[in-house]
């Protein structure tokens, strides 16, 4: 440097004219002195250049492209500058404004940094303008842009006023190269934020009004050094309500009103509506016919016995057999059979029990498997169960022994599941005396009907009774919901080996109800429909759909609060809703609604 120095200054000496040189006091790279004898020397003056240094504060830390680096630039005196070629080919220029204080850049490619520092030489006459300059190479590393993936899900897109959903955020990120800083979710209508936090929390907000959920995310690249926090990512959903829900669309009326009738689906795509009661107590023995291409009711002959809490089972004729029930007196013994071809009704052989809030399974060579209910006092032990031939019109009744052949416990307004391979029976829960936690699994022996077997199953998570069941769709699980009690469980039978089946809790519905109705859609979801919560009618309307076990609640809701109603799946994909009790002086409902997929 002193040699570039004085070669500069020379270059200026010898184009100075000579007489300039011979000035007095003038003192350049020589001094003017006295020596010996008069004569004089010269000697070089001294020059201070200014200390410079350049460097990448974060030296020894990965960079990746448009990341942030560092770089600071240090001199004594002077003026410094900085210039570089963009990642574009462009040519930047940046004054150093503070030496000695860090100078921010983002590079999008290995990128040399040149520091000039000009300065002038302190003892020239004429100062000359002179540089020095250092270099810093930042060499960028390849990087996969990576950025968070937000979802924010809501179970439901519309709901009824007061009722809740479930807002469930989600952030997928990899966790080698991102760590996620904070998370807040926060409610338009409440403008309520929640925490921040490191994880994002699932929420249950009770919906008022149209609500917009808005989830935001800050994250760092974790490969960084420093960490550069990157704009706050956000997502959003909506959930809106209807103050004044719409109904369902209204149904023909039925003729009778009745609650505890049973109500099926006829080979002719009608419905055939059978008994109950009208007034909470006396049986009816009347039926009626709905024709769906009419929305419209007509009466069909009558049963020969009133009945109510009876069971209806489609044969594989085509016919109806109905069995038991409580006649106005005692539980019945008595059984009928519907003839849809002509409407008229005719007695069958007794079951060997009266019985009431029993269940009747078809089974796959077509016989019956009547189980449970209440049965007719002194009859006998009630863990008997019966199966009914519909060749011979009879009823046999399962043996008292082995104790494989009955039932372990008593139990009525259970629920009965055939499974796909029509010889398996699943009881779940029920009533006498006490709520059942139980479950049993009859194995049908079709050869030998009465030495078919009876075993234990699972435990329930909570005992019910008057609740639902509905096996999903393709699979031998068993929906169990409501009753009374709120929670809602999945029995899965898949395997009766090992794993043993079990039942276990699964994601519940947002109302309490007992009383409701479970019906099979054909896609696969489960519609549960109105019930009662314990202190008052529903008219709510909810959907479960198996694949992520997830409830929503519909939309629409019911024209008429109802419990103990039916609920049929027509030919069309439309679900009859007919029968209730209004809980007004036992008084029921002749009223029916339609629900549309």
């Amino acid at each position: 440097m002193t040699f570039e120095i004085l070669s500069s200054l020379k270059s200026h000496i010898i184009r100075w004219p000579r007489h300039l040189l011979m000035a007095g006091g003038l003192c350049l790279l020589v001094a003017c002195g006295g020596g010996g004898g008069g004569g004089s020397s010269n000697t070089a003056a001294t020059t201070s250049a200014p200390g410079v240094t350049f460097s990448q504060v974060n030296a020894n830390a990965t960079v990746y492209s448009g990341n942030k680096i560092q770089l600071t630039p240090s001199y004594n005196y002077g003026s410094g500058v900085i210039t570089w070629t963009d990642g574009n080919g462009q040519a930047q220029t940046r004054q150093v404004v503070n030496p000695g204080t860090p100078i921010d850049d983002y590079p999008t490619a290995t990128t040399t940094y040149t520091l000039t520092v000009k300065y002038q030489d302190p003892s020239s006459v004429r100062p000359s303008e002179l540089t020095i300059t250092k270099n810093v190479t930042v060499t960028l590393t390849a990087i996969d842009i990576v950025t968070p993936t937000l979802s924010l899900a809501s179970s439901a897109s519309s709901v009824i006023s007061g009722n809740t959903v479930t807002i469930t955020p989600t952030v997928t990120y990899d966790s080698n190269k991102l760590s996620i800083s904070n998370c807040v979710i926060t409610n338009s209508v409440t403008n309520i934020t929640t925490a921040a936090s490191t994880t994002c929390p699932t929420l249950t907000p009770t919906i008022t009004a149209n609500t917009t959920f808005t989830m935001q995310v800050q994250y760092v690249d974790i490969r960084e050094t420093p960490h550069r926090t990157f704009p706050t990512l956000q997502t959003t959903t909506i959930v809106s309500i209807s103050t004044d829900p719409l109904p369902l669309t209204a149904g023909g009326a039925l003729t009778t009103g009745r609650t505890e009738q049973i109500a099926i689906l006829l080979p002719t795509n009608k419905v055939l509506v059978a008994g109950g009661t009208n007034n909470g107590t006396t049986p009816l023995k009347t039926a009626e016919l709905y024709d769906p291409s009419t929305n419209t009711w007509t009466t069909t002959g009558s049963m020969a016995v009133a009945r109510r809490g009876h069971t209806a089972t489609l044969l594989l004729d085509g016919k109806i057999l109905v069995a038991g029930g409580f006649d106005g007196a005692v539980e019945s013994v008595t059984t009928e059979i519907y003839d849809p071809a002509t409407g008229i009704w005719t007695a069958s052989g007794p079951m060997t029990r009266g019985r009431k809030y029993h269940t009747a399974s078809r089974l796959s060579d077509g016989k019956v498997l009547i189980a449970g209910g209440i049965v007719a006092t002194n009859v006998g032990d009630g863990r008997v169960a019966e199966i009914y031939a519909p060749l011979t019109g009879t009823f046999t009744s399962m043996p008292l022994t082995p104790s494989t052949a009955l039932m372990s416990t008593p139990r009525s307004k259970h629920t009965a599941s055939v499974l796909s391979d029509g010889v398996t029976v699943v009881l779940t829960g029920g009533f006498d005396p006490a709520v059942q936690t139980t479950t049993e699994v009859f194995t049908y022996n079709a050869t030998t009907p009465t030495s078919s077997t009876w075993a234990t199953g699972p435990t329930l998570t909570q005992g019910r009774h008057d609740h639902a069941a509905s096996i999903l769709a393709g699979t031998k699980k068993i929906l169990l919901t409501g009753g009374y009690t709120n929670t809602t469980e999945i029995c899965d039978f898949t395997t009766f080996t090992a794993p043993v089946p079990s039942c276990s809790a699964s994601t519940s519905m947002s109302t309490t109800r007992a009383l409701h109705t479970s019906t099979n859609l054909s896609n696969g979801k489960v519609l549960i429909i109105g019930g009662t919560d314990g202190s008052a009618l529903l008219k709510s309307i909810e959907l479960f759909t198996p694949l992520g076990a997830s409830w929503e609640n519909y939309a629409k809701v019911l024209r008429t609060a109802r419990a103990g109603h039916s609920s049929t799946l027509l030919s069309n994909g439309k679900v009859l809703i007919s029968g209730a009790d209004n809980q007004v002086s036992g008084v029921t409902t002749p009223t029916t609604e339609l629900w549309e997929p």
